[in-house]
């Protein structure tokens, strides 16, 4: 075994070159997957003007050949002992970005072909000797150097002219060239004037299968080879008949069928390719056993390829029982979780949490396009019908559904779905492991691990991690893999960079800061050298008569990023891309927003207005693109003609869709200007794109709210899209503005009696309003909560927006937390969810046990089955907060229900330490009364006298003396042990330290620990059980 390594930091001057500027000016680019170079294609001809690579100068040098660590070179220099790292020719020519640093592992058992380095240095595929068939298909599709692993692996496989290749296990990291590499040697493998299966690739899934079919036509298109796919859901062959073909395509299990059917004639098969081997050979899941009965089928000198990204140790021995003589080419583990790849993960506090967080990532995961991972089908069932129910759209792929199986797609509607996900049409997928195989779709920059892929043992699987990030991070682009995990499952994460030697981060900041730092990475322009853009009307006359469902987006690469839910990204008005860059011309062109007048302003809503009931509330939350950067794209949406336009297109949507007049001066802002969510101003290709999405709210002055409603909530769609042509149509001779869709359509019109009535009755139980409480609450809108992105603005103070949309506090909330007894009573009677949390965990019981003289509310919540041990967030309960606000008859209440006084919170903080640190020597006076233990340690062994020293409140340390607490009593490990005395001395609290000294407190407890002996802080027992309380 030989490990080359192929950084180009260290790159010593090749011999030849001392008295030539050649070398100094040599600068290798960075490619993907053959990378595309505008300058010469790539090629620096000084190499072939200075004694240039593959003459006969260097074909007996020692320079020549070696690097794969062979038999020839096992006892040179070259072997596995050198240092390899200063040879020249070891430098960074691999064909993706973040090769440099790669290591390669070559098993040979053979000479070593001398044509892996020359390939290295010459950075083409010409010297292969492939047919010009292939090669024109390869500089069609732009591969103008070849990625690492296609370097090693193509001179094996194709072998030396005349000759056969050799059988190869290959192992590299995801998105760096293996699907071409197995394609470029199946084509040349082929024979076309015999039409007979020459060639077979195996793939775990359809998907794969359909994908690589796709590929290989692609690239061998100048060949025109014949492929047939073999997965379920095909075309029934007739019976007696065999397929015609030159490759067949397809997995395992209708591959076996067909051939013992005699569905394919296999003796004219040359090559066998294993695409994604390790699941293949893997026995557990049957696919082993069908690649074995394939074989069995098969020549005997058949050559055989394996490809993929992981091999697990335990499916080694099978690969070794299919192929006992083979090549081994791998890329180092550290090198397989893609450098490209940004992880990271997100803590959340419960499943709950998860899907909380989930939708708070949607704006990135929408912006452009993703895959969320789950575990099982059900899981990803009940997820997408959650976000669907929210009013997200998503698409969904699994596993097929099979007989007496609830959950499941049909082969049908498989195909659909991921040629729908391919095409830009959606922009997130739900999906199971059935999806992170293999699969290529370039504009995924983001995927979402929504449960971490584990073992049988409840260990990370760490091959299903790799391959699900994989889909992400593409030929060298950049991504971003995001893992949801509980509080449990963060050792899950140290697994991954335990064994990957990788870092993972930590998400500690808001989503809207991780959006932003998102779109950076899905619109930053690809490095120079990575990849040439095709002639894009040579693509599309191609692609025209393959009429292939292709898994990579040929479109110019300035619009690669921009693909949005209608498929084509354009806007609602323009038709082709050419449309996107035409020249504008009038008095209005590139006109300054500020300038920009409308033919009239749109009138705000007044106080009276917005209160009146039966006028429809409205949100529209619209996305734009704008060419160039001469104007701030979220100037124009802040403009006046933007609020003039908006007005214009809803009142043109209501007349034509349902035929009602709206006029535009009925058409009411809610708010002074709109409001930009978001701006993103990416670099794509030549030219500046800027992106932006704001929402407007208005209110409907209309004589019939029920017919509007009803018709727009009836025709969503088709009101979008009539709503968003008419918007970009205003715009068209003023900017090269495109709109590009609506978001929340669900939202676009609101019965405005409900939401008014939502929050006056919030208001009521605020203000202990029986009588509105009773005309208002009914059992079908009590526990409604007011969310930001369905409630205009304007209606609601700061303070009244904070209460009932951050929190998202019900009625019975408000009421508890002013202690209104008779106002929660009539609400429970409308049945109020007595349990209900707000986004902080608070709920009515413990908002209550706070509030001044609330007993009686206390007593109402209690006999109305309220949870007296029920925690907010932070582990606080209803008896934490009553002792904390020093409210003594709540208290005693609660204990009278028996509240636990030893109930800790999160921090470890009991009872008595809230009355400690909140100063409320009432509240110690009535856990005294009721047997608590003054002397209870917190988490980490501090007592309510230490947390009196640490609050530097000598009137608690007094109070809790006289209360007989033990005031020389050690903390615990966390704090050394410190007595009371000894922490105030250390901390330099001095009027604790006067007080504690005034009391006759001492310094050290004789006796005490002062070894430094190690103690379990979380078992305070440790060190508890021997202590002594001095007087």
């Amino acid at each position: 075994m030989a490990d080359v390594n192929l950084g180009r930091e260290a790159m010593p001057q090749p011999p030849g070159f001392e008295a030539s500027d050649a070398w100094s000016n040599y600068k290798p680019t960075a490619s993907s997957h053959g990378g595309w170079d505008d300058n010469d294609r790539g090629n620096n001809r000084s190499w072939g003007s200075q004694n240039g690579h593959g003459s006969d100068k260097w074909k007996n040098d020692k320079w020549s050949g070696g690097g794969g660590g062979g038999a020839k070179w096992g006892n040179s220099k070259w072997s596995k002992d050198a240092d390899t790292s200063s040879s020249w020719y070891s430098g960074g020519y691999g064909g993706l970005v973040g090769e440099d640093n790669a290591t390669v592992e070559v098993q040979d058992e053979e000479v070593e072909f001398p044509r892996t380095e020359m390939l290295l240095a010459q950075e083409d595929f010409e010297s292969l000797g492939v047919c010009k068939e292939v090669m024109e298909g390869i500089n069609f599709l732009g591969y103008v150097k070849p990625s690492v692993i296609q370097a090693h692996t193509l001179p094996r496989i194709l072998g030396e002219p005349g000759q056969r290749g050799k059988s190869l296990q290959a192992q590299a990291q995801n998105g760096s060239g293996k699907t071409a590499c197995f394609s470029i040697a199946v084509l040349q493998a082929l024979d076309i004037s015999v039409l007979q299966p020459q060639a077979m690739i195996l793939c775990p899934t359809r998907e794969l299968a359909r994908q690589n079919h796709d590929f290989l036509n692609l690239i061998g298109f100048g060949m025109k080879p014949k492929t047939h796919l073999v997965c379920p859901g095909m075309e029934r062959v007739p019976t007696g008949s065999t397929i015609d073909c030159h490759v067949l395509i397809g997995t395992p299990g209708k591959m076996m069928d067909m051939c013992k059917k005699r569905f394919v004639y296999v003796k004219e098969l040359k090559v066998l390719v294993l695409d994604e081997a390790d699941v293949m050979l893997d026995q557990e899941n049957f696919m082993g056993t069908h690649v074995m009965d394939v074989r069995k089928h098969l020549p005997q000198d058949i050559q055989i390829l394996f490809f993929s990204a992981t091999y697990p140790d335990y499916v080694q021995i099978f690969a070794r029982n299919l192929l006992a003589s083979k090549t081994v080419i791998k890329v180092s583990k550290e090198a397989l979780t893609v450098a490209t790849i940004q992880q990271t993960y997100k803590v959340c506090e419960d499943e709950s949490d998860k899907f909380q967080q989930l939708m708070n990532i949607y704006g990135a995961l929408s912006m452009g396009q993703s895959i969320v991972f789950f575990n099982s089908r059900s899981k990803a069932f009940q997820i997408a019908e959650q976000l669907k129910q929210e009013g997200r759209v998503v698409s969904l792929i699994c596993g097929s559904k099979s007989s007496g199986q609830e959950d499941g797609l049909t082969v049908e509607e498989r195909d659909r779905v991921m040629g729908e996900f391919r095409n830009g049409v959606t922009q997130v997928l739900v999906a199971t492991d059935v999806l992170c195989r293999g699969i290529d779709v370039p504009q995924v920059t983001l995927v979402v691990n929504y449960e971490m892929p584990l073992t049988r043992n409840w260990t990370v699987a760490m091959d299903t991690y790799l391959h699900r990030i994989g889909r992400t991070g593409r030929f060298g682009l950049k991504g971003v893999a995001v893992s949801l995990v509980t509080t449990d499952e963060i050792k899950h994460v140290q697994e991954v960079m335990e064994h990957y030697q990788c870092k993972v981060q930590e998400i500690d900041y808001d989503w809207e800061e991780f959006q932003e730092r998102l779109s950076v990475l899905r619109v930053q322009q690809e490095p120079d050298g990575q990849r040439l853009r095709p002639k894009t009307q040579r693509c599309f006359h191609i692609l025209s008569k393959l009429k292939l469902h292709l898994s990579i987006c040929i479109v110019p690469r300035c619009l690669r990023h921009l693909a949005m839910p209608k498929g084509d990204g354009l806007g609602y008005v323009s038709k082709d891309y050419a449309d996107l860059f035409r020249e504008l011309s009038g008095d209005f062109a590139h006109k300054d927003p500020v300038q920009l007048k409308p033919p009239c302003r749109v009138r705000k809503c007044t106080a009276e207005e917005m209160s009146v009931r039966h006028f429809p509330f409205g949100i529209v939350r619209v996305k734009l693109r704008m060419r160039g950067g001469d104007i701030a794209i979220e100037d124009v949406a802040k403009g006046e003609y933007m609020k003039w336009s908006v007005a214009e297109a809803l009142s043109q949507s209501f007349k034509k869709l349902l035929k009602i007049v709206v006029p535009p001066s009925c058409i009411l802002a809610c708010t002074d200007e709109i409001e930009v969510l978001s701006v993103q101003r990416p670099s794509l290709g030549d030219c500046l794109w800027q992106f932006c999405e704001f929402r407007f709210d208005y209110k409907v002055d209309t004589a019939d709210p029920v017919l509007l409603l009803n018709g727009v909530f009836a025709n969503m769609a088709d009101f979008e899209a009539i709503f968003c042509q008419q918007l970009e149509t205003r715009f068209r001779d003023v900017y090269l503005l495109t709109v590009l869709g609506l978001i929340n359509k669900r939202f676009l019109l609101m019965d405005g009696g409900a939401i008014l009535d939502a929050i006056s009755l919030h208001k009521a139980a605020e203000a202990n309003d029986v009588e509105a409480i009773a005309a208002l609450a009914n059992p079908s809108t009590i526990n409604t909560v007011l969310k930001g992105d369905r409630l205009p603005c304007g209606v609601l103070n700061e303070d009244e927006t904070f209460s009932m949309v951050s929190l998202q506090r019900t009625p019975l909330l408000a009421a508890a937390e002013a202690g209104h007894a008779e106002a929660a009573r009539r609400l429970l009677d409308a049945k109020a969810e007595v349990n209900y949390q707000d986004t902080s965990g608070f709920h009515a019981l413990y908002l209550a046990a706070g509030a001044p003289s609330a007993q009686e509310a206390v007593k109402l919540l209690l006999e109305q089955g309220a949870d007296i041990q029920l925690a907010n967030r932070s582990g606080y309960t209803a008896l934490h907060n009553a002792c904390g606000c020093g409210q003594v008859d709540s208290i005693r209440v609660l204990l009278e229900a028996r509240a636990d006084l030893n109930m800790k919170s999160r921090s470890g903080a009991a009872p008595v330490h809230v009355a400690a640190i909140s100063d409320r020597p009432a509240s110690l006076e009535v856990l005294k009364q009721y047997k608590s233990n003054l002397d209870m340690p917190a988490v980490g062994g501090n007592t309510a006298v230490h947390e009196g020293v640490m609050q530097n409140n000598p009137g608690i340390i007094q109070k809790l003396f006289e209360l007989k607490a033990d005031i020389n009593i050690e903390s615990g490990p966390d704090n050394q042990f410190a007595t009371p005395l000894k922490m105030a001395l250390d901390r330099k609290k001095k009027k604790a330290a006067k007080v504690l000294k005034d009391l006759g407190a001492i310094e050290q407890v004789p006796g005490g620990n002062t070894t430094g002996e190690v103690f379990d802080s979380a078992k305070t027992s440790d060190f508890r059980l021997r202590r002594r309380p001095l007087r």
